[in-house]
């Protein structure tokens, strides 16, 4: 991938205008001010997320694992008083016919390669990971 590319624009109150430099843009905002997008701090933790869904599909499919769905809740804590999250707790949901094993298999995989989460343990937040089978 090589350098990655961001700019943040200030757009007035609380909003900045984020762009990578593909033609992809989201905006960011403060719930307090006019919440026209998630936090910078919410879209890290929707950026962990994705992350883990986008990298457990393509360690599925290199062991030819198949699936019919799957979603990721996270529950990132940032307790009162706290500079940033402390703790993230994920709940992996996924329809498939394979074995808890093979899935199990596949999330050990994803939980140390998706590099958005190395982000995170380098920053001594360390993850924890429940699967649901449906």
């Amino acid at each position: 991938m090589g350098v990655i590319k961001s700019t943040a624009e200030w757009m007035g109150n609380s909003q900045v205008l984020l762009s990578d430099g593909r033609g992809h843009q989201t905006i960011c905002d403060l719930p307090s001010a006019e919440d026209q997008g998630p936090t910078a701090l919410e879209l890290s933790v929707m950026s962990y997320a994705g992350c883990i869904v986008t990298i457990f599909k393509i360690v599925a499919e290199k062991r030819r694992v198949s699936f019919d769905g799957l979603e990721v809740e996270v529950l990132a804590d940032k307790p009162e008083g706290s500079k940033t999250i402390e703790s993230v707790e994920f709940l992996v949901k996924i329809k498939s016919d394979a074995s808890r094993k093979a899935l199990e298999k596949i999330l050990d995989i994803t939980s140390i390669t998706c590099p958005v989460g190395v982000i995170w343990k380098d920053a001594g937040i360390e993850p924890v990971y429940e699967l649901e089978i449906l």
